[in-house]
């Protein structure tokens, strides 16, 4: 075989493929025909427990994590961001997307059943005017997500207030009792 050509789906020489040469193309979440299907293929997976702190707002992303927006409205200087996935193998994936607007930065999860259909989303965390310091959202290996408050009371001792939801299987977020 001559080098550069493509074989079952592989190249079988470095210079070509790293040069572009070859006739498959690296996929990646700003590509346009993504189907669900591919995208959530491409995403990062993530390791649970996984927490969204104020940090995760602040950090700056990479452009490769970048999700293409042409299908999205216009909104002026909205980016979209993947952290990453998580898969529940009795319910779907769990896909946690950050959004950038100037100043404006929020992460949402979006739930996807086994089929790959999109069934519901929540916003975790965002930098809102009646966002507070102390806050974030952690999910736990067995998919609680849990809302935590954490405050300084006058006296000086720590006040922790945590919401435990789990999504049911219509994507609808249920207290955890």
């Amino acid at each position: 075989m001559l080098p550069g050509r493509r074989e079952e789906g592989k190249c079988n020489s470095t210079p070509p493929c790293t040069l572009g040469l070859c006739e498959t193309k690296v996929r990646s979440v700003a590509d346009e025909d993504l189907t669900i299907k591919d995208f959530l293929q491409l995403s990062p997976e993530l390791k649970l427990p996984f927490a969204v702190h104020d940090s995760t707002l602040q950090k700056k992303e990479k452009d490769s994590t970048a999700i293409n927006q042409k299908n999205y409205p216009v909104t002026k200087q909205l980016k979209l961001f993947v952290l990453g996935k998580s898969t529940d193998a009795q319910k779907g994936n769990y896909v946690f997307i950050k959004s950038v607007a100037g100043n404006r930065k929020a992460v949402h999860l979006y739930y996807f059943n086994e089929k790959s259909n999109f069934t519901g989303s929540a916003k975790l965390l965002d930098n809102g005017p009646a966002a507070k310091p102390g806050r974030y959202v952690r999910i736990d290996s067995r998919y609680n997500i849990s809302f935590i408050k954490e405050q300084r009371t006058p006296t000086g001792e720590y006040w922790t207030d945590e919401t435990i939801y789990y999504m049911d299987a219509q994507a609808s977020r249920t207290v955890n009792v």
